[in-house]
């Protein structure tokens, strides 16, 4: 496989392709040849068995005229010899080429065929091959496309921190990110290589006036704010919960008290019916324009036989509903029922519409509609 690691200078490359591509080559045990300036004394401190694995190529290994742009930096890896060796782990597989500065090597337009071919063949040899430059842009493309993942280094001083790089998975060159990590650098690694081949390693200038993103008002009122929001939605919803609850113990702390009114209300207004009423009394007041409507159908012996039923209206409650009814007799109204009342007695009521309930005994139907009497037994009685 051919890898590709890119950023700019001081990015992250380096750290990158040590920590994370180079010591798992290995930990595998498999042979590293790299132009890269790595310090093989520091890594035989941390695994002996380290030091036959690494062959740092600091020239070429033929001789040939020399190609070189920059004082100290030798063509490595130009030329189809450089990537000659017969080393194989016991699984067959070939080393893991790590190559520095690629674009000086493998610039557009300056890569002989032989490269190119070499890197078209390189599973014959079972070697993989990472390539490190700044831009994708320099690399010939010849080799650029044979690229299958692509690794993006890039500094987080725009966010405020020094301690931290960007990584970025590509999936080709040109394929979509797949993938973004913020990574911390472990002062441990630095001494792996020497990123300054010509210099010593000075403290770049870095812009002062850069706010972490953690230190912004925007995220700091976000987390302050959060806890409060969520405290507050907490009590708030207490004192609710608990009249919800306490509202919701009253039914079953008195159910078995309001059965037992319930089922003695028939009773209560069959036992408080009069006998008669007097004929002087005052006729029956109804509102304008709504209709009177007498009992309908047979007329059996249901506990209201003879008497009138009307319907004040319902309440609701959510899933609950409460519907008055009245009895009347004479045109004035003698007892007042709930909708629970009637149907302790025997009735099946079916609420139609808002002043309109079908009442069902037995075989006999009757209507109940919004047209109470006005005046009840107790104010005639009192007008007498």
């Amino acid at each position: 496989m051919i890898l590709g690691m890119f950023g700019r200078p001081g990015g992250g490359k380096g750290y990158e392709a040590c920590v994370y591509h180079i010591m798992e080559a290995l930990k595998r045990g498999r042979k590293v040849i790299t132009n890269m300036p790595l310090d093989v004394d520091r890594w035989a401190a941390i695994e002996p068995a380290w030091r036959d694995l690494i062959e740092v190529r600091d020239k070429p290994l033929t001789e040939r005229q020399p190609d070189t742009r920059y004082t100290g930096i030798h063509r490595v890896f130009g030329h189809v010899d450089d990537y000659a060796t017969d080393w194989r782990d016991a699984e067959g597989r070939g080393p893991f080429f790590v190559i520095d500065e690629a674009a000086n090597v493998m610039g557009r337009g300056r890569t002989p065929r032989s490269v190119v071919e070499w890197f078209e063949m390189h599973r014959h040899t079972n070697s993989d091959v990472m390539v490190m430059t700044q831009t994708t842009g320099r690399l010939t493309p010849d080799i650029a496309e044979l690229i299958q993942t692509c690794y993006f280094c890039q500094k987080a001083s725009s966010f405020g921190s020094m301690s931290k790089y960007i990584r970025k998975v590509k999936d080709g060159i040109k394929g979509d990110v797949v993938n973004t990590t913020v990574r911390t650098y472990e002062k441990k690694y630095f001494g792996l290589w020497r990123s300054h081949t010509q210099g010593v390693a000075v403290a770049e200038v870095a812009a002062s006036d850069i706010v972490p993103i953690w230190r912004r008002w925007p995220v700091v009122g976000a987390a302050v704010m959060l806890p409060l929001g969520i405290a507050s939605l907490f009590f708030i919803r207490m004192p609710w919960q608990a009249h919800v609850k306490q509202a919701r113990s009253v039914p079953a702390v008195h159910a078995e008290a309001a059965s037992a009114a319930r089922a003695s209300a028939i009773a209560a207004a069959r036992a408080s019916l009069p006998a008669s009423v007097p004929a002087s009394a005052p006729a029956s007041v109804v509102a304008p324009g709504v209709q009177t409507l007498a009992a309908r159908g047979k007329v059996g012996a249901d506990p209201f036989a003879g008497y009138g039923l009307h319907m004040y209206g319902c309440v609701s409650a959510g899933a609950r509903s409460l519907c008055m009814y009245a009895v009347s007799q004479n045109g004035q109204v003698v007892s007042r029922l709930t909708g629970a009342d009637l149907e302790k007695a025997g009735y099946t009521l079916e609420v139609q519409m808002a002043c309109l309930t079908k009442l069902t005994w037995q075989d006999v139907e009757r209507r109940a509609v919004c047209d109470a009497p006005t005046q009840s037994v107790q104010i005639a009685q009192q007008g007498a």
